[in-house]
C-alpha cells in the first residue's frame, strides 16, 4: 500500500488517494471527493447489495492465491524460540557446567580430606598425605645444593664412569646405579651430536651453503603475489558458496559498485530541521553528479562523469537513490515555505514523486533514526549510488568506475566533509575502492612496527646472551689495553670496553636467523605460486620472532652449562657443542615438531587466507629450525672462539692485551694463573642470576609446600571450571571496524550505518535448470493464482516475511513469473498487446495507439487458474516481448524490475531469481542469523519441491559462511592439534604417562585461553581459529624442555625431587628466554593501527603468554610432582662427559 495506496491504512485513505487529482502520474484526471453516507433527501439512492464470498470459497470463481487470502497460505512449521535461557544473567548452559564441575570439585575434595583423615597414622605414601617432614628435607636438600649435580655412574658394558649433565656445577656420589636408556632419544642425541660437532669443526662450510640457500630462496621472493580480494581471501574457489557466486555473477552481473553517504546531525537531533542545510545537500548532489575523473582508455586520456558509469535500468537516467531525487534533485521544486510537507507527503506516497529512472523512493530507503513514522524526525539522510560492475576487473567499465569513485572519495574527504562541520552535520561515506585502500593503508604503516620489534628483540636478546658472560661481567677494563691494526688503543674507550664483554655479534646473527627464515618460507610458496595476503607479511615476522628466538636462549643457555663444568676441560670446542646438541637438540625437535603439525592444521580450513597462512608459518618454523642448529651453531662456535682469542664482539680484528686487565676483586690466588680466554668466558660457578637465586631460595620451596601446593591445584582447577562455563558464552564474527586502521575515515561510516541504515541488504532465491516453458513447473513457484502450489517458492517466502518477527526477511518477494503471467491478462490494455489483424504475432510498440492494437490474450483463455497459459515455444515467444517491456505505461513490464533477474541462454532460461530484502542488520550475530536464517528457508523450499535446485544469495553471504560450522571446525582441529602432539610426545619421551600430563596441561591452558576470548571479548572466526591452533602450539614451547629433563633427569629417583630439579633447572630460561622473548616480539603489536591486530594477536597472544607461563612455572611442575611417571630415562653416552 506504500507504492500503490498512497500509504493508506483504511478503506477511506484508499479511496481519497485514488480520488485525488494527479494525471501526471497516472492518476484521477479530475478530483473525485468521496461520500460515505447516504443523504436523507434522495429516496432513490439505494446501497448496492450482493453476497459476498470468502477469499477462501470451495467455488474456484471465487477463489483467491495465497498473496490476496492468508487463510489458503500453507502454514510453516514454527521456529524454535529464540528466547535464550538465563539464570542470574548467566546462560543455562554455563550455569549447569559451573554447578556440575564444582558439585564434582567439592565432593572430590571431601572424599580426599576424610582418606587423609583416616590414612593420617599410616603415614600414607599418596600425594596429598605426603609427611611434610619428608618434603621440607627434599626442599631444604634442594635449596642446599646436595641433590644436585653430577651422578658418575658405572657403565658395565664399556668398564668405564661417566658423568652425566645436570643442572649443577656439584658431584653427588649418592647413587651409582646405571639407568635405562630410551633408544628414540640415543637415536636423536647421536644424530644432534654429530650436527654441532660438524657445524662447529667445519663452521666456514656451513655458513657458506646455508647463506647461500638463504639468499636463493629469498630471492623468490620477486615472484610473489598478493591477494587482496576480500572474496578470494575467506572462500575457497571449490567451496559451494564461492561456486554460487561465481553463477550469480556470470548470470546476473554482479552486484552493484555502491557508494553511499550518511548524513547526520552532530547534535543528535533531526537532520531535517534547516533549509539551509537541505539547499546546501542539493548542490553538492549536483557537483557529485557532474564530478570529473580522468582515466586512460587504450592509450587515451577519457574524461568520466558519474553518468557515463552508473547504473541506468531504463537506459537513459543513472539511478540515484536521494531524497532530492523527490523532486529530480532540483532545489526549485522544493521551496523553503512548503519543504517540509512536500518531504512528508512524498516520504508517505513515494509514486507521486517518482525520479527519473522511475522507480518509487520509499522512506527507509533515504531517512534513518526517524521516530515511528515521522520523517522529519530523522537524525540522518542517506545518498546511495549504484555504478554498474564487470566480472572481469580489468574491464573498461571497471577502470572507469574506480577512477570516478576514487575522484569521489578525494572530493568527500577534501571538500564536502570540511563544509558539512560548518553546517553542524557529521559526514560518512563508503565509496567502492575504500575498503581495500583503507586496508592497505594499515600495511603501509606498521612496517616501521615490525622494524621496531626486531631491534628490540635484537637488543634483549644481545643482552640476555651477554648476561651469560659472569666472569666477563666482573672483569676491570680500568687499565686495560686494545689491540688494533693501527696500534694499542687506552681502555678509557667505553665502546671497546663494552664490546668486550657484549655478544651483540651472536644475538645479531640470532635476529638474522629468524627474519630470512621468514623471507625463505615467502620465496618457497612464491616459487611455487601460493599468493601471498597482507596479514601473512605483517603477522608471520611477529609471530616467527615470538618462535624462533626461544632456541637460540636454549642453545646458549644448554652451552654455557656444558661449558663452565671444571671436566669439560679436556673436551675441545667442538666436542662441547656436540655435547650441547645432545642434550638440547631432542627438546628442539619435539617442541618444534609439535608446533609445526599444529601450525600445518590450519591448512585444513577452507579459506584460503587460513590456509596460506598455516602454510607460509609451517614452512618458516621449519626453515628457522634448521638454520638454528645449524648456522647458528656455526656462529656460536666462532663467537666461542672470538672470546678465547681475546677479541672484541663485532670488531674481531680488535684484541684485549691479556696482561693489562684487572681480574675480579674476590678472585682466588689461584685464578691468577688463568688464561684471558678463560676469564673472559668462565662462568662464575657459586653464582646465580637474580632469577634462578629467587627461583632456588624462595619460589620453589614455597611452592612445593603442602599447603600451598593444594591451594594452587584447586585454584587451577576452579579456573578450568570458570573457563569451561565461559565457552559456551563465546560470540562469532569479525566486524568490518575492527578490520580497519583504528583512525579510518570507514569506522564513522560502518557505525553510523549499524545507527541509521533502516534497509536490510537485497536476498535474491536463485532457481537452475527448471523448465519454466511447463505450467506443472510454474505452479511450483507462483504465489499470484489459485492453482499455484500451497508450498511454491513464492508462498514460503511470503509466508516467512510474515513472520518476519522471528524471521530475518522484512519484503515481498518480487517475483518475476507471476508479474509476467499477470502482464499477459486481457483485462491491462496497455500491458501485452499485438497488432490488430496482423496474420502473424506482432507486438504492439508500448506507445503505439489503441486503435492498431489490442491485447496479447484478446482472444484467449486467461484466469487466475492459470488456464491457458502458455509453454513451451509460445511462453518463451510472450516472455522474451516482456524482458524487454519498458515499466510504462504497464508497470508489469518486466525490463526495469528483472532484466538482471533471468538469464536467458539459447532462447532457454537456465537461471533466474526471486528478490526480496533482509530485516536492517545491525551487528555480526544479525548477519550471522540472517545466513543461516536463509539457509532454513532453502531446506524448507528444497523439502517441499524436491525438483527445485535453488540456493539463496546476497553480497555478504560469502564472508558468513564461515560461521556455519566453525565452533565445531575449531574444536575438531584443536582436538587433532592435541592427538599429534601426544603422539609426538610419547615418541620422543617414551612415557605414556608423562605424554598424558602434558596433554593434560594443554588442555588446561586452552580452555583458559578460550576463557580469556570469551573475558576479552574476542569472537571466534577465522582469525581466532588460526590463532588457537598457534596457541596449541606455543603453548607446547613453555612446557616441553621441562617435561623432556624431568623424563631424562638422572640426578633423582623420586618424581617430587626431579620436579623440583627440573624446575629450578628450566624455570629461569622458560622465563626469560621463552616468555619474555615471547611478550617481547608480541608487545610492538599493540601500537598497530590496526584493531585487527591489537585484539585478535596482541590480546589473544598475551593473554596466552601470561596463562602459558603460569601453567609451566606452577602447573606443570606440581603435576609432574604428583601424578608424573616414576620410570627415569638415563642420557646416552653422546649427551655424557666421559672421563678417563
Amino acid at each position: 500500500m506504500d507504492l500503490i495506496g498512497g500509504g493508506a491504512k483504511n478503506y477511506t485513505d484508499f479511496l481519497k488517494f485514488l480520488g485525488d487529482k494527479k494525471p501526471q502520474i497516472g492518476g484521477s484526471p479530475f478530483q473525485i471527493n468521496f461520500k460515505y453516507n447516504l443523504p436523507n433527501s434522495n429516496d432513490n439512492l439505494q446501497l448496492f447489495q450482493i453476497d459476498a464470498k470468502v477469499c477462501n470459497d470451495s467455488d474456484p470463481q471465487f477463489a483467491c492465491a495465497c498473496s490476496d487470502c492468508p487463510q489458503v497460505c500453507p502454514e510453516l512449521e514454527k521456529l524454535p524460540s529464540r528466547k535464550s535461557c538465563k539464570i542470574s544473567n548467566i546462560s543455562c548452559t554455563s550455569f549447569i557446567i559451573l554447578v556440575s564441575y564444582f558439585s564434582l570439585l567439592l565432593t572430590y575434595l571431601i572424599i580426599t580430606t576424610f582418606l587423609k583423615f583416616q590414612n593420617k597414622k599410616k603415614n600414607s605414601s599418596q600425594w596429598l598425605t605426603d609427611d611434610n617432614d619428608v618434603e621440607v628435607e627434599i626442599e631444604d636438600e634442594y635449596v642446599s645444593g646436595r641433590g644436585g649435580g653430577v651422578e658418575y655412574q658405572t657403565d658395565i658394558l664399556e668398564g668405564r664412569s661417566n658423568i652425566s649433565l645436570s643442572s649443577h656445577p656439584t658431584l653427588n656420589l649418592q647413587s651409582l646405579r646405571p639407568r635405562k636408556t630410551y633408544i628414540v632419544n640415543n637415536y636423536l642425541e647421536k644424530c644432534f651430536y654429530n650436527i654441532g660437532y660438524f657445524c662447529s669443526k667445519h663452521s666456514t662450510y656451513v655458513l657458506t651453503v646455508g647463506i647461500f640457500s638463504i639468499m636463493v630462496l629469498s630471492s623468490f621472493v620477486y615472484y610473489i603475489r598478493f591477494e587482496t580480494n576480500p572474496v578470494n581471501l575467506w572462500v575457497s574457489p571449490t567451496a559451494k558458496a564461492y561456486i554460487e557466486k561465481q553463477k550469480f555473477d556470470e548470470s546476473f552481473k554482479p552486484f552493484y559498485r555502491t557508494q553511499q553517504i550518511i548524513l547526520s546531525n552532530s547534535t543528535g537531533g533531526s537532520i531535517l530541521q534547516d533549509y539551509e542545510a537541505i539547499e546546501w545537500w542539493f548542490e553538492k548532489e549536483k557537483q557529485i553528479r557532474k564530478l570529473p575523473a580522468n582515466v586512460m582508455i587504450d592509450g587515451v586520456v577519457e574524461e568520466v562523469t558519474y553518468d557515463d558509469i552508473c547504473f541506468k535500468p531504463l537506459e537513459d537516467t543513472c539511478v540515484l537513490e536521494s531524497f532530492t531525487q523527490y523532486f529530480d534533485g532540483e532545489i526549485s521544486k522544493l521551496p523553503e515555505k512548503t519543504w517540509e510537507n512536500q518531504i512528508v507527503k512524498c516520504s508517505k506516497s513515494p509514486v507521486e514523486c517518482l525520479p527519473s529512472f522511475q522507480q518509487p523512493l520509499k522512506s527507509n530507503l533515504l531517512f534513518g533514526g526517524s521516530k515511528g513514522e515521522d520523517v522529519l524526525s530523522s537524525r540522518a539522510i542517506i545518498v546511495t549510488l549504484l555504478n554498474n560492475n564487470d566480472n572481469d576487473v580489468e574491464s573498461d567499465q571497471v577502470i572507469r568506475a574506480s577512477a570516478w569513485e576514487n575522484e569521489l572519495e578525494e572530493f568527500l574527504l577534501i571538500n564536502v566533509t570540511a563544509e558539512a562541520k560548518q553546517l553542524g552535520i557529521n559526514l560518512s561515506f563508503m565509496t567502492e575502492v575504500s575498503l581495500e585502500k583503507e586496508l592497505n593503508k594499515s600495511t603501509n604503516t606498521d612496517i616501521r612496527i615490525v622494524v621496531i620489534s626486531y631491534i628490540i628483540m635484537f637488543a634483549y636478546a644481545s643482552y640476555a646472551l651477554s648476561m651469560l658472560q659472569h666472569g666477563a661481567r666482573q672483569i676491570s677494563f680500568i687499565n686495560a689495553s686494545f689491540i688494533t691494526p693501527f696500534g694499542k688503543v687506552s681502555g678509557n674507550n667505553i665502546l671497546l670496553k663494552f664490546l668486550a664483554k657484549s655478544r651483540f655479534g651472536l644475538g645479531l646473527v640470532g635476529i638474522f636467523i629468524v627474519l630470512f627464515s621468514v623471507f625463505s618460507s615467502m620465496g618457497f610458496w612464491s616459487f611455487l605460486g601460493l599468493k601471498s595476503t597482507l596479514i601473512i607479511a605483517e603477522v608471520i615476522p611477529f609471530l616467527i620472532l615470538a618462535v624462533g628466538v626461544d632456541n637460540i636462549f636454549l642453545i646458549c643457555n644448554e652451552f654455557e652449562h656444558v661449558d663452565e663444568l671444571t671436566v669439560t676441560s679436556s673436551l675441545s670446542l667442538h666436542e662441547k657443542i656436540g655435547k650441547t646438541m645432545a642434550n638440547i637438540g631432542p627438546s628442539i625437535v619435539l617442541s618444534s615438531l609439535c608446533q609445526f603439525l599444529c601450525f600445518i592444521l590450519g591448512s585444513f580450513v577452507d579459506m584460503p587466507a587460513v590456509k596460506n597462512f598455516s602454510l607460509y608459518i609451517s614452512v618458516a618454523i621449519v626453515f628457522n629450525t634448521l638454520l638454528q642448529i645449524t648456522v647458528f651453531i656455526s656462529v656460536l662456535s666462532l663467537d666461542k672462539m672470538r672470546i678465547d682469542s681475546g677479541r672484541l664482539d663485532l670488531l674481531p680484528f680488535i684484541k684485549v692485551e691479556a696482561d693489562s686487565i684487572s681480574l675480579p676483586i674476590d678472585s682466588e690466588d689461584g685464578e691468577l694463573n688463568l688464561g684471558l680466554s678463560q676469564i673472559l668466558s668462565e662462568t662464575n660457578a657459586s653464582g646465580s642470576g637474580p632469577f634462578q637465586l629467587f627461583m632456588k631460595t624462595k619460589y620453589i620451596p614455597f611452592i612445593f609446600k603442602k599447603e600451598v601446593r593444594n591451594f594452587l591445584i584447586f585454584a587451577f582447577l576452579a579456573v578450568f571450571g570458570i573457563s569451561l562455563s565461559l565457552i559456551p558464552n563465546m560470540e562469532l564474527g569479525l566486524d568490518q571496524r575492527i578490520a580497519l586502521p583504528s583512525d579510518s575515515y570507514m569506522v564513522n561510516y560502518f557505525n553510523d550505518v549499524y545507527e541509521y541504515l533502516d534497509v536490510g541488504p537485497p536476498i535474491y532465491f536463485v532457481v537452475e535448470d527448471l523448465n519454466v516453458t511447463s505450467i506443472t513447473n510454474q505452479k511450483k513457484l507462483c504465489g499470484k493464482f489459485t492453482t499455484c502450489e500451497p508450498y511454491s517458492l513464492v508462498n514460503i517466502v511470503e509466508q516467512e516475511y510474515k513472520r518476519s518477527n522471528q524471521s530475518t526477511i522484512s519484503e515481498p518477494v518480487s517475483s518475476w513469473i507471476d508479474d509476467f503471467l499477470m502482464w499477459l491478462n486481457p483485462e491491462l490494455i496497455d500491458c501485452c498487446r499485438v497488432k490488430k489483424k496482423a496474420p502473424d504475432l506482432i507486438f504492439c510498440d508500448p506507445y503505439a495507439p489503441p486503435r492498431q492494437c489490442e491485447t496479447c490474450y484478446e482472444n484467449k483463455e486467461w484466469s487466475y487458474r492459470m488456464d491457458g497459459f502458455p509453454e513451451g515455444p509460445d511462453f518463451m515467444t510472450y516472455f522474451n516481448e516482456w524482458i524487454d517491456a519498458p515499466s510504462y505505461p504497464c508497470p508489469l513490464g518486466g525490463k526495469a524490475p528483472y532484466a538482471n533477474s533471468v538469464y536467458v541462454q539459447n532462447n532457454t532460461i537456465k537461471r533466474h531469481a526471486f528478490r526480496t530484502s533482509h530485516a536492517p542488520l545491525r551487528s555480526q550475530k544479525d548477519f550471522i542469523n540472517a545466513y543461516h536464517n536463509s539457509l532454513r528457508i532453502i531446506d524448507e523450499i528444497k523439502e517441499n519441491n524436491r525438483e527445485i535446485d535453488v540456493y539463496a544469495y546476497s553480497p555478504f553471504y560469502i564472508y558468513f559462511v564461515q560461521y556455519e560450522d566453525i565452533k565445531k571446525l575449531t574444536f575438531s582441529l584443536i582436538g587433532i592439534g592435541l592427538l599429534l602432539v601426544g603422539f609426538v610426545s610419547l615418541f620422543l619421551l617414551g612415557s605414556l604417562r608423562n605424554s598424558l600430563v602434558f596433554i593434560l596441561n594443554l588442555i588446561l591452558i586452552i580452555s583458559s585461553i578460550l576463557g580469556w576470548m570469551v573475558f576479552a571479548g574476542i569472537t571466534l572466526n577465522a582469525v581466532s581459529l588460526v590463532n588457537l591452533l598457534i596457541c596449541v602450539g606455543l603453548s607446547v614451547e613453555f612446557a616441553v624442555h621441562m617435561f623432556k629433563h624431568f623424563n631424562f633427569n638422572e640426578t633423582y629417583i623420586n618424581k617430587r625431587e626431579r620436579a623440583l630439579d627440573s624446575l629450578g633447572y628450566i624455570g629461569t630460561t622458560t622465563l626469560s628466554g621463552i616468555a619474555l622473548t615471547k611478550l617481547i616480539g608480541i608487545s610492538v603489536l599493540s601500537f598497530t593501527h590496526s584493531k585487527i591486530f591489537r585484539i585478535y594477536y596482541f590480546k589473544m597472544w598475551a593473554g596466552l603468554v601470561v596463562i602459558a607461563s603460569v601453567h609451566a612455572l606452577v602447573v606443570v611442575p606440581l603435576l609432574l610432582s604428583m601424578i608424573g611417571d616414576n620410570k627415569v630415562f638415563g642420557h646416552s653416552n653422546w649427551s655424557k662427559i666421559a672421563t678417563n
